[in-house]
């Protein structure tokens, strides 16, 4: 099985952060999907840009980490 697993996710969070943590928090808890992985180094850095902001939609973060 898998032993271990490193990612990062970066987050393009628009102008403003409205509900972009909450997202990112999802797409964290759903990194490993189904796996039981002993080692999992999993961080997620919200950017802000000159972009509108985002918001959530349908997911809310689950299919980003998946």
């Amino acid at each position: 099985g898998i032993k271990a697993y490193e990612v990062s996710f970066y987050q393009n969070a628009g102008a403003f952060a409205d509900l972009s943590p909450a997202v990112l928090e999802r797409t964290l808890f759903h990194a490993t999907n189904s796996y039981f992985i002993p080692n999992v180094r999993a961080t997620a850095y919200s950017c802000r840009t000159n972009l509108p902001p985002n918001t959530a939609m349908r997911g809310f973060g689950g299919p980003q980490g998946m």
